[in-house]
């Protein structure tokens, strides 16, 4: 059977099994509906595969009153769509895993009819399938570090996947410590119901470990009571978020946390659950940091002194500027075995990701001996390098300030932004829009090379600055910013800047613009920015925070502690 017949027959099937579900659910809310279905399809293919069990996991629907018929009709489609899907070698927590992200792209209407709405729900739900030889990985750095350290207390090890999903972390720990002959319990937590249910039915029948060794409990691991975090019931309660209250600490805490970035309506966090996650973190996680970061956070929370800590993060962790409370609070508890980019892997979520490793410390904080943060969160090695290798010599903070904009100017310029048909417009009235990707070593490509903005290209942008000024927040923002300066490109192997002697260039996100202080020339700027020292700092400090291994983004902190050239 060819790759486009097996995909056919999947989405039939899919299609298929929905419908029957929608017949049989007439009258109920759609996103019940929708909800009942999945479950009534992955409960008919574990059936398909010639074993069921019934699980604590609550899920909102009753199966008392469902036709033989339409059970029969529904295992034959999940069974169909199970073995199109997934490959028979794979464990039983991959494949399930598999088929309910598929189901994730399939939902009904008003009309009680399916309709396949591709990703919208997975990205928002930050639920993609991690590769099994990407899991193994995981789990190999995470058991190596672990049984490098001193042990276990009582010999039990106690594993912690705190965004669960289906299981995949958990049924390869699991398969990898009964090898090892260790004695061992697994715990796992998703806010999903269904994946609990899949997670929990296919870690038991893996008969990897007995069911008293598994725990999967429906719930958000961020929201809740741990010991060492703040919890205030009145924003726990406003959140929304099922509760969930730890007792214990872990010896390995591992897994892939949903990546959710804080700049799209649809991934960001509710207003209710950021002010918990402040008020939880004693400001730890605020801003936009991705989701991700508060997964850290919680993990190091969860995790025993001497305990490891192996989770898959975006490498917008290890330079962001939101996400530098995280960074300190991390190397205060924890030591930083590694960081591994993952660059063999085609990553289902779109995003650049690295292996992050730890080790929890025997002290609740260790004392910090300069002001700022002793690791670079550099991926170069594969780990991370000490801040004092770093030239003591005099840094361009001396001489300059540096800025980068954010998600507020990024969209307050939107409305303001025209193309240049002619490129005769007056650069005093319409000053030219400079984006990173138009920067190269001391020259812009605008008017040169088309670039993307807000979803469309532009060969010439400019921003109506008469217009822009009538909006008071965007008017003094761009009165700041209309003064001579260096912009400096993001995502770049090098260090690539251009001067922008007139003042006359608008920066868009994610450009950094450095400002000379009083009597300080550009070119003296540009001079130490442009120099091998400053490249060789940056590739210190960021490599590897990019979009690939080999890429810096800098951020504007970053820039100030270049060393002044000669």
């Amino acid at each position: 059977m060819d790759a486009a017949t097996t995909l056919s027959r999947t989405r039939a099937s899919l299609r298929g099994a929905l419908a029957c579900a929608s017949r049989t659910l007439i009258g109920r809310e759609a996103e019940t509906v929708s909800e009942t279905a999945r479950f009534l399809v992955l409960r008919a293919a574990l059936r398909t595969l010639g074993e069921s069990h019934e699980s604590d996991v609550s899920i909102p629907v009753q199966l008392a009153d469902m036709p033989k018929t339409l059970s029969d009709e529904l295992r034959s489609l999940a069974g169909a769509a199970l073995l199109a899907q997934c490959d028979s070698d794979q464990p039983i927590a991959f494949r399930m895993g598999r088929m309910y992200q598929q189901l994730m792209e399939w939902t009904i209407g008003p009309d009680l009819k399916p309709f396949h709405i591709g990703r919208c729900e997975r990205r928002a739900a930050g639920a993609f399938y991690t590769p099994i030889h990407l899991v193994d990985r995981v789990a190999d750095l995470a058991l190596t570090a672990f049984f490098d350290s001193d042990g276990t207390p009582n010999g039990i090890i106690r594993v912690c996947d705190p965004a669960c999903g289906s299981g995949n972390f958990l049924a390869r720990m699991s398969a990898k410590l009964s090898a090892s002959g260790s004695e061992f319990r697994v715990e796992g937590c998703d806010i999903d119901p269904i994946a609990c249910w899949v997670a929990r039915s296919a870690l038991t029948m893996d008969r990897v470990c007995s069911g008293d060794a598994i725990q999967i409990r429906c719930g958000d691991a961020l929201v809740g009571t741990l010991d060492g975090c703040e919890h205030d019931p009145e924003l726990a309660s406003a959140t929304g978020s099922l509760l969930l209250q730890w007792t214990d600490r872990h010896d390995i805490v591992i897994g892939n946390p949903p990546f959710l970035g804080q700049l799209a309506r649809g991934t960001a966090r509710t207003r209710s659950l950021a002010q918990y996650l402040r008020h939880a973190s004693r400001g730890t996680i605020t801003g936009y940091a991705d989701s991700a970061a508060a997964f850290v956070w919680r993990a190091v929370m969860l995790c025993r002194p001497r305990g490891v800590i192996a989770l898959i993060v975006p490498r917008s962790l290890l330079a962001s500027r939101d996400a530098e409370p995280l960074r300190r609070f991390v190397e205060e508890r924890a030591d930083v075995l590694g960081i591994e980019p993952i660059d063999d892997v085609a990553f289902d979520a779109g995003v650049q990701p690295c292996v992050l490793l730890l080790r929890r410390s025997d002290k609740e904080a260790k004392v910090s001996t300069d002001a700022y943060s002793s690791c670079t969160w550099s991926m170069s090695n594969g780990a991370t390098i000490n801040r004092r290798t770093l030239d003591s010599a005099p840094t361009l903070s001396s001489i300059c300030s540096a800025t980068a904009d954010f998600r507020d100017a990024y969209y307050g310029l939107a409305p303001f932004i025209m193309e240049d048909e002619s490129g005769t417009l007056d650069e005093s009235l319409f000053p030219r829009l400079i984006t990173s990707g138009m920067i190269e070593p001391g020259r812009t490509l605008w008017g040169i090379k088309r670039c993307r903005i807000y979803k469309r290209f532009w060969l010439r942008p400019r921003v109506d600055l008469n217009a822009l000024q009538a909006d008071e927040s965007m008017g003094a923002w761009a009165r700041k910013r209309l003064v001579p300066k260096i912009l400096v490109a993001t995502q770049t192997k090098g260090i690539e800047c251009v001067a922008d002697e007139t003042g006359r260039w608008l920066p868009i996100t994610p450009v950094i613009s450095v400002y000379p202080r009083e009597g300080v020339p550009l070119t003296r700027i540009m001079r130490t920015l442009s120099s091998p020292q400053a490249t060789l700092t940056a590739s210190i400090m960021a490599q590897g925070t990019g979009m690939s291994a080999s890429v810096f983004r800098l951020t504007a902190r970053q820039i100030g502690q270049i060393p002044l050239s000669e």
